[in-house]
């Protein structure tokens, strides 16, 4: 099964394939930490340099799109 799965991955554009890294790393995140996810994220890009934050900054995207009636609590 996971060998048919990467054949196919391998099929897919670019863009494609980044798209379903990045919602495979959303639903990781949120079965980890539930709607705390956000928060998980906003703190790593707050330690992170900002060359490296564009791929945590997409994640936060992400999950905020799913959870758009989250509301940041420090």
């Amino acid at each position: 099964m996971f060998d048919r799965l990467r054949r196919a991955l391998a099929l897919l554009d670019p863009a494609s394939r980044a798209r379903l890294t990045l919602s495979s790393q959303a639903d990781h995140l949120e079965q980890r930490y539930g709607r705390d996810a956000i928060v998980w994220v906003l703190r790593k890009i707050e330690r992170s340099p900002k060359a490296s934050r564009a791929r945590l900054y997409r994640l936060h995207d992400e999950l905020a799109r799913r959870h758009y009636t989250y509301v940041r609590h420090h």
